[in-house]
C-alpha cells in the first residue's frame, strides 16, 4: 500500500519554496530601543587657576549645557551665567542664567502652593540639574539654604512664602531682584528697566515662553517675562519680572513663564 504521508520530490520542493517566500516577506523583528541620552557636549568646563579671583559682579561665563537653539540634532549649547554676588571668604558666587532656558508653569495646576512645594522647584533640582551638568560639574553646586521669609517677598503681595528650603538651584526672590539688578536705569522712552530684561532662548520659546516683539535687552534680543520664587497676593499666585522689568503677580499654572535658574557655585576645589 502506498505511504500517503510521504511527499513526492516535486511537492517537497514546492513546500520549501513557499516557506522561503513567506520568511522573506515577514517583517524583521524590531531592535530594542536604545536608552535616550543627552547629546554629547564635549569635556566638562574647567576653569584655570585664578578664575575665581578674576570674577567681578556683572561678568558672564559659561558653565554646563542645555538645549537652546531648538535644534536637538546638533547637541546642547553652553549655558551663559551672569555673576550677581561674590562671597570671597566662601569662595563662591551667586549666578543667574543670562537667558530664560525654558518655558513652564510655576506649578502644574492652580492651587495654593509655595516655593517649597511647587513643581518648578522639583524640576530645577532634579531634571534640569542632571541634564544640564555633568557629575563633576554638579560637585561645584553643593546647595545652600534659600530664604523664603517675609523679607524676600514684595510688601504689596501678602501671601506667605512658606518654609526655607535647601536648594542646589532656585529662582530669585522679589528682594533679590531689587538688590542685584539696577532699578534706576531706564530705557530712552522710560518704559523699561533694561538690567532686568531677559530674552528666552529659541528652545524656551518652543516650550511656551512668551516673548512679545516689543522690549529689547541690551544685546538687542526681544525680552520675555520670567518667574520669581516669591508668592503673589494669593497662595495660588507667584511673582514674576515682566518683559519690561517691573514685578507683578500671576496664577501659578500660567504656562508661558520663562525660567532663569540661579545657584551658588563653589570654587573651592573640584573642577573649578
Amino acid at each position: 500500500m502506498q505511504d500517503r504521508t510521504r511527499l513526492s520530490p516535486f511537492l517537497r520542493c514546492l513546500a520549501l519554496a513557499l516557506g522561503l517566500a513567506l520568511l522573506a516577506a515577514a517583517p524583521a523583528a524590531a531592535e530594542p530601543l536604545a536608552e535616550i541620552e543627552p547629546p554629547p557636549v564635549g569635556e566638562p568646563a574647567v576653569f584655570g587657576p585664578g578664575f575665581f579671583e578674576s570674577l567681578t559682579v556683572g561678568a558672564t561665563f559659561t558653565f554646563g549645557s542645555f538645549e537652546q537653539d531648538g535644534i536637538s540634532t546638533d547637541g546642547f549649547e553652553p549655558i551663559e551665567w551672569r555673576v550677581l554676588d561674590i562671597d570671597g571668604p566662601g569662595r563662591r558666587a551667586l549666578v543667574i542664567s543670562v537667558r530664560s532656558l525654558t518655558g513652564m508653569p510655576y506649578h502644574y495646576f492652580e492651587t495654593g502652593v509655595t516655593w517649597e512645594t511647587c513643581s518648578l522647584r522639583n524640576w530645577l533640582n532634579d531634571k534640569f540639574l542632571y541634564t544640564a551638568f555633568t557629575a563633576a560639574e554638579r560637585e561645584a553646586i553643593p546647595g545652600s539654604w534659600t530664604d523664603n521669609g517675609p523679607g524676600q517677598g514684595d510688601p504689596a503681595f501678602a501671601a506667605p512664602g512658606g518654609n526655607d528650603t535647601w536648594d542646589r538651584l532656585f529662582l530669585l526672590s522679589c528682594r533679590e531682584v531689587e538688590r542685584y539688578f539696577d532699578g534706576s536705569r531706564m530705557d530712552a522712552k522710560r518704559e523699561a528697566w533694561p538690567d532686568r530684561l531677559a530674552a528666552p532662548t529659541r528652545y524656551a520659546r518652543t516650550r511656551g515662553a512668551y516673548c512679545p516683539d516689543y522690549f529689547r535687552t541690551d544685546s538687542g534680543e526681544y525680552a520675555g517675562w520670567w518667574w520669581l520664587r516669591s508668592p503673589g497676593s494669593h497662595p495660588s499666585q507667584a511673582c514674576y519680572v515682566d518683559n519690561n522689568g517691573p514685578i507683578h503677580t500671576i496664577r501659578v499654572n500660567k504656562e508661558t513663564g520663562g525660567v532663569r535658574p540661579a545657584m551658588w557655585i563653589c570654587f573651592d576645589g573640584g573642577i573649578l
